[in-house]
């Protein structure tokens, strides 16, 4: 009944003007950070209270308004934690169990839930028992992660384009392919100019958090300038000649070459010599359009 008396309040716009404000301040973020101690395996009081008023049925969530649909689509969120444990306590053979499992009400149940792209958690571990200068190496790594947001990698959760009407798993999602072949994999054209043939690709073939394709660029002919801000990519040359542009660096690559290529880099790659250049490149998260933005156009 609390959800149903929410979503009138969204409909009629009677929500509490404090309740609305906080709401406005979520609708304004693109990331929403929460950081907390962690109490008993849980959130505190305080923090829970103000996620029950404030994630409201029919604008966070509701009905089918939720995961990858939710209200909050296209915002990210971070759990940022502090706990009196130590790392060996947690983990699949630790006594307390997985992190993420003991956190699943909030990440999936809470932010995925409500359509936040949910972040890696940040966890500082056995603070209340730790030496200052421990305390401020923590404090210096939490700074590193949030100055490299970009690259971290989103947890998974369901996408409702894998559920029927009534949220069952529908019967032709893919199941994992554990083996593809090259010459059966087909051919296109993506947007950097490059062709490419799909080995793994989680819409066809059911992995989850990488792909993987191999890349013909002609001789004599440049891919366009582009870079992906979340994805990280690795070139792995087999074949023919090439020379690499990452940033602002350019170099000459060949057979047994293999290229890192941070996320958000801008970056081009032209064939050379007489044979086509070919080479694998593995993406994580997996490739997407979207996250491809050209930065120049040829002739």
């Amino acid at each position: 009944m609390y959800a149903l008396e929410q979503r009138h309040a969204v409909e009629t716009g009677t929500l509490p003007a404090d309740i609305r404000a906080e709401v406005e301040k979520v609708e304004w973020c693109d990331l929403l950070i929460l950081s907390f101690p962690m109490y008993g395996f849980s959130l505190p009081a305080i923090l829970k209270g103000w996620i029950d008023r404030v994630f409201v049925c029919g604008r966070f969530y509701g009905g089918k308004r939720i995961y990858d649909r939710g209200g909050m689509r296209g915002k990210r969120a971070l759990a940022a934690l502090s706990l009196g444990g130590r790392t060996h306590m947690f983990g699949r053979e630790g006594i307390h169990g997985e992190m993420n499992l003991m956190l699943c009400p909030l990440l999936q149940g809470t932010l995925a839930y409500a359509g936040f792209t949910v972040l890696p958690p940040f966890v500082a571990y056995h603070v209340p028992y730790i030496s200052d200068e421990a305390r401020q190496a923590i404090l210096a790594q939490y700074r590193d992660t949030l100055l490299a947001l970009d690259a971290l990698v989103p947890l998974d959760f369901p996408r409702l384009a894998d559920y029927d009407d009534t949220l069952r798993p529908k019967v032709n999602l893919p199941r994992p392919t554990v083996k593809t072949r090259l010459a059966e994999a087909p051919a296109f054209i993506t947007k950097d100019g490059s062709e490419i043939r799909v080995l793994l690709q989680p819409d066809l073939h059911g992995n989850r958090n990488q792909s993987l394709a191999e890349a013909t660029v002609p001789p004599g002919i440049r891919t366009l300038l582009h870079r992906h801000p979340v994805t990280e990519e690795i070139y792995h040359v087999t074949a023919g000649e090439g020379l690499m542009t990452l940033g602002s660096t350019s170099f000459e690559v060949g057979v047994g070459d293999s290229i890192l290529i941070p996320p958000g880099t801008p970056h081009c790659i032209e064939g050379r010599g007489v044979l086509p250049l070919r080479f694998l490149c593995c993406c994580s998260p997996a490739y997407s359009h979207e996250d491809t933005e050209l930065l120049d156009a040829q002739e």
